[in-house]
This record gives structure tokens, sequence and C-alpha cells, in this order.
């Protein structure tokens, strides 16, 4: 599921005070599960072209600091 979907489905369940607390207690781990997916798609993708090494996790890292 993507964050946003996740957004949605809690937004759909909850009254607008119950969904409020829960995006501001849940703020940071949305951000780091975000970063996980962004992650996750990226090493897939150097994978598939053959790439190796421990220098993906720095490009990775260097465009989710660009982006957020």
């Amino acid at each position: 599921m993507t964050i946003i979907s996740k957004i949605a489905q809690q937004r759909s369940t909850m009254n607008q005070n119950d969904f409020d607390t829960w995006i501001l207690e849940n703020f940071d781990a949305l951000f780091d599960e975000e970063k996980q997916m962004l992650t996750d798609a990226m090493m897939y993708a150097f994978d598939e072209d053959g790439h190796t090494g421990t220098w993906k996790h720095d490009v990775i890292n260097k465009y989710y600091d660009k982006i957020k």
C-alpha cells in the first residue's frame, strides 16, 4: 500500500479530530515508510540493470534528501 493510500484509508475511517491526531502521531513514521518504499523501488531498478555496490544507497539518500 502506498503512503497516500494509507492516509486516504485512515481518513475514510476516522472523524476529522481522530484523523488529525493520527496524522500528527504518525507523521515521522509515514516519512520513514515513504523513504523505504522509494529505496526499495530504486534498489530494484538498480539490481535489474545489473548494478552492484554500496554506492546505490548513497544515490538513493541523496535523491530522497533533495526531494523531501
